[in-house]
């Protein structure tokens, strides 16, 4: 009974997180035209990259994150809707330094 119940909870989860890329990707093809956020250590256009849904810019050279207004608190409610939010912010933060 209960791996029903998980892999019900591990569908529900990937469904989440599939609308949430779409809905990321769309803000992206949005900002296509737009001026690139500049890296406030170097000055140098950052890159976006699409995490679990959040449109997050990096600068590729020094590791810098920016959030845009709002992000943050996406990432913050993303864990906590996870069994282990810290884990889950753990892995959130690993991801980003390899991207």
């Amino acid at each position: 009974m209960s791996d029903a119940w998980n892999d019900m909870k591990r569908a529900k989860e990937e469904e989440f997180f599939a609308r949430m890329n779409r809905e990321a990707m769309a803000r992206l093809k949005a900002k296509e035209g737009s001026k690139p956020r500049l890296s406030p250590v170097t000055g140098e256009p950052m890159a976006q990259r699409n995490h679990h849904g959040i449109v997050i810019d990096i600068d590729t050279k020094t590791g810098y994150v920016g959030f845009d207004k709002g992000e943050l608190q996406q990432v913050l409610q993303l864990a906590e809707q996870t069994a282990d939010p810290v884990a889950w912010l753990k892995k959130f933060a690993g991801e980003l330094a390899q991207a």
